[in-house]
């Protein structure tokens, strides 16, 4: 059964991971807490680890997905804790394949977009959405709205705004082009589309056209992007 790893395996990453979680976790307790929730790369291992126990697969630690020391000990020390806990969790569970996923935080596209958007804010980084990340129209559906929810409550804001110039010009052609082959049950055209202009044009397009495709947008003049909550 996938779902139950091996004793080697949970030995393996123990032996990678035990020695920088006692290093990054320090001999201070009372501050543990507070620093992981404040650290991106714990918040990072913890996320993959997630995916990972979810989908039954063994643990795979990407130390260099992060470029500094204290970083990779901080999401290996997430990526262990989280792993080990979400095996305890669901040891024996079954899940019923064939089901619909709820847009909302039990679904794990939705928790990948929501993690991704919070990384780009705290960053001060425009909105890239990679729905590609997620094979299925339903899980992709779920990232981008994750993704788009968790972007708007980090930055306080109802909706996307994008400034004058290529940049707006990429989304208005992006999410009329996303509208249009969703409207017409056309399969996503973007991963073999081949667009002229700037990158920060192209960027546009790809992102508004994700937010168009895959769930339905409020749009003003001045180009202020909204999502449509269903009632």
């Amino acid at each position: 059964m996938k779902r139950s790893i091996g004793i080697a395996s949970l030995a393996g990453l123990s032996a990678i991971a035990t020695f920088s979680f006692i290093q990054w976790s320090g001999s201070n307790g009372s501050n543990v807490d507070a620093k992981k929730a404040a650290n991106a790369a714990f918040r990072d291992g913890a996320f993959q680890a997630r995916l990972a126990a979810e989908r039954g697969d063994d643990p795979h630690v990407s130390v260099g997905r992060w470029s500094n020391a204290a970083d990779r000990k901080a999401y290996v020390a997430g990526y262990q804790q989280t792993y080990l806990e979400a095996q305890r969790k669901h040891e024996g569970l079954t899940v019923a394949q064939g089901t619909t996923p709820k847009l909302d935080e039990s679904n794990s596209a939705y928790r990948d977009g929501e993690f991704q958007a919070r990384l780009a804010a705290e960053n001060g980084q425009k909105p890239h959405l990679s729905s590609g990340r997620w094979s299925k129209d339903t899980d992709r559906r779920a990232y981008v709205a994750g993704y788009q929810q968790a972007y708007l409550q980090a930055l306080g804001e109802d909706g996307i705004t994008v400034p004058q110039g290529i940049e707006q010009a990429g989304y208005r052609d992006g999410l009329e082009a996303g509208a249009q082959d969703r409207q017409n049950d056309q399969a996503p055209r973007l991963s073999g589309l081949t667009l002229d202009g700037n990158e920060a044009y192209r960027e546009a397009y790809s992102t508004g056209y994700q937010l168009a495709y895959y769930g339905e947008q409020q749009v003003q003049n001045a180009l202020v992007i909204r999502p449509v909550v269903s009632r």
